[in-house]
């Protein structure tokens, strides 16, 4: 590929279809029922919008949460869990499902013995030591040299890593509209496979250049303001008010780039007249350690992330949270997947663990940040 300024790749339907049909992977994020915000396109994914039907207290739901986290197995909990079983007014649906999740911790409870061998980096070994005081499974721990990135991005018990489950939330929440999408990504690798499940019109590959060049370009504000200039001379001495416009075909922008590179570019964006375009983007940006100064750079984006951290402000700041929240649930999977249960749902820290056969698929949040 010749490498320019930037590179635009313009992605067909029937180009989308071919590499599908040849290629792509089977899993597919689950249907779910989403609470639509009616101001934005936030929602958010828990226990509630995606398998429960009935009306529930506030204690009730939050009885019900945490069950469903699989983190706690305390018979007070069992006791309050059958009160809401034995609600008259419950649907036939709500109560088989709490029935099962009842079996399903049964089951469990009767092997927290039972050890659980985990090998861990060395880099996230205290994050792993908290978690196992945090958790009532009997873990065994041991550690290796392979690194935190690598681990953190394995498909060992997650069907895909944060920041693609982060880019199949904001696909998923575009699915209905017949809007263009494009994407603007510093990320090295396949680009074209990795943005399937968006399917989008355009990527524009941001290479370090001129950040407002680069947003100019892709908007074409430079041949708006060129084709101005020439009107303004033929009009001469006519004073004219002009304001720029940017290309009709760009309707919703996705930002796939870590924090470094989506605050100088979303400014960028805005400050060429793209202010009432969509914008969103996905977990990477949230990767690092942010200040509050760096929320003002990000006023009006749809973030894709876990509900907890999107939920608390504070934790934008704390890339920990983040980490801390993947290794807890990892270790959920781990404890569940080797005690044989029959669960298929599991309320994590990161989102709603979908469990299949191998690996959990994961359902985030979408929600719009304020500065």
């Amino acid at each position: 590929m010749d490498l320019k300024k930037y590179h635009t790749i313009k992605i067909t339907l029937n180009a989308l279809i071919l590499l599908v049909l040849i290629g792509c992977s089977a899993n597919q994020l689950k249907n779910t029922q989403a609470r639509q915000a009616q101001n934005n396109d936030s929602y958010n994914i828990d226990i509630g919008s995606v398998i429960l039907s009935s009306k529930y207290s506030e204690s009730e739901y939050k009885l019900i949460e945490r069950m469903f986290a699989f983190r706690s197995f305390s018979e007070e909990n069992f006791n309050e869990l059958d009160k809401i079983i034995d609600r008259n007014d419950l649907s036939n649906k709500d109560k088989s499902t709490l029935n099962s999740l009842r079996n399903d911790l049964l089951q469990i409870k009767s092997n927290l013995n039972r050890k659980i061998a985990i090998t861990a980096p060395n880099e996230l070994k205290q994050t792993f030591i908290e978690s196992v005081f945090k958790l009532p499974y009997n873990f065994e721990l041991s550690f290796n040299d392979t690194q935190a990135v690598q681990f953190l991005r394995s498909n060992e018990l997650f069907c895909n890593s944060l920041e693609l489950d982060s880019l199949k939330t904001i696909a998923k929440s575009r699915s209905s509209e017949d809007q263009n999408i494009t994407v603007i990504t510093n990320f090295p690798g396949d680009v074209i496979t990795r943005y399937l499940d968006i399917n989008p019109n355009y990527i524009f590959v941001y290479e370090n250049q001129d950040p407002q060049e680069f947003a100019a370009s892709i908007l074409e504000v430079t041949k708006s303001n060129e084709r101005f200039k020439k009107i303004e001379r033929l009009a001469v001495p006519i004073n004219i008010e002009f304001t720029p416009r940017i290309r009709k075909d760009l309707e919703v922008l996705v930002f796939d780039a870590d924090h470094e590179v989506q605050k100088k570019l979303i400014p960028a964006f805005k400050y060429n007249y793209a202010n009432k375009l969509l914008y969103y983007s996905s977990i990477n940006a949230l990767k690092s350690n942010l200040n509050k100064g760096d929320l003002i750079d990000y006023e009006g984006v749809n973030f894709a992330a876990p509900q907890f951290y999107l939920q608390d402000p504070t934790l934008l700041y704390k890339e920990e949270a983040l980490i801390s929240g993947i290794v807890m649930d990892w270790m959920v999977l781990k404890a569940i997947y080797e005690l044989n249960s029959s669960t298929k749902i599991i309320n994590g820290n990161t989102g709603l663990l979908m469990m299949g056969n191998t690996c959990a698929e994961r359902l985030l949040s979408l929600s719009k940040l304020e500065a």
